[in-house]
C-alpha cells in the first residue's frame, strides 16, 4: 500500500484537531433504490454498510447529473447516514428533479479496533524526531470505524519551536502488521494560509 502524501499545517496557539478517514483500497458498489428529490437529497441504498459521515461517489443516477461522480476522477461527496438504508448528501439540492436508479460507491472504513499508532516529525528524512504523538500519548486519538485524529493542544502548538519539517504515520495492527498510511510534509505557522 502506497501512503497517502497529506501536507499537515500547524497555527500556533491554536489546537490542532486533524481527522484522518482511514479507508480500504477495495471499493464497495451498492445498488439505489429510492432518491428523495428533496434539499439536501436522501437516497435509499439498503444495507450501504456506512457509518457516521463518510466519502463516496454516486453513478448512473438519472435526473440528477451532479450527483454522479467518477471515482477514478473527481472528488468524492461527503455523505451522511440517516439510517443503515438512508443516506443524505448535503451539498445536493434535488428539489424539483425526478432523480432515480444509479449506484453508491465508496472505500470502507479500516477497522481500527485494537490499532495503535505513531506520528513522528522529523526536520528531514533519516533525523531525530522533533515532535511524537501516538494513541498511547493522546496525540492520535481513534473516533471510530475508520477515523483517526491528530490532536495537539494549544499549548503544545504554542512552544513548537521550528517552522517546516516532515512526517510518517504508522499503524500496528493486533496480529502485529505495521503499515504506513500517512507521510508529508508539516508547516508551522502563526497565522493563515500557506
Amino acid at each position: 500500500m502506497t501512503p497517502a502524501c497529506i501536507p499537515l499545517r500547524i497555527i500556533q496557539g491554536t489546537t490542532l484537531n486533524k481527522v484522518l478517514r482511514l479507508m480500504q483500497p477495495g471499493r464497495i458498489y451498492r445498488d439505489i433504490t429510492g432518491i428523495v428529490a428533496t434539499a439536501p437529497v436522501r437516497i435509499t441504498a439498503p444495507g450501504h454498510g456506512l457509518v457516521g459521515t463518510w466519502p463516496a461517489w454516486f453513478a448512473g443516477v438519472v435526473g440528477l447529473p451532479n450527483l454522479n461522480r467518477d471515482p477514478a476522477s473527481a472528488r468524492p461527496h461527503m455523505v451522511k447516514v440517516i439510517d443503515e438504508d438512508t443516506l443524505e448528501v448535503n451539498v445536493i439540492d434535488a428539489s424539483g428533479a425526478k432523480p432515480s436508479a444509479g449506484r453508491l460507491i465508496y472505500l470502507p472504513p479500516i477497522d481500527l479496533a485494537g490499532v495503535s499508532g505513531r506520528l513522528l516529525v522529523r526536520p528531514e528524512i533519516g533525523a531525530a524526531s522533533v515532535l511524537e504523538l501516538t494513541t498511547a500519548n493522546g496525540g492520535l486519538v481513534i473516533d471510530g470505524l475508520g477515523l483517526l485524529r491528530i490532536h495537539l493542544s494549544a499549548a503544545a502548538t504554542a512552544v513548537l519551536g521550528w517552522t517546516r519539517a516532515i512526517w510518517d504515520l504508522e499503524l500496528t495492527f493486533a496480529d502485529g502488521t505495521v503499515t504506513r498510511f500517512a507521510q508529508g510534509e508539516v508547516e508551522v505557522g502563526l497565522e493563515g494560509c500557506p
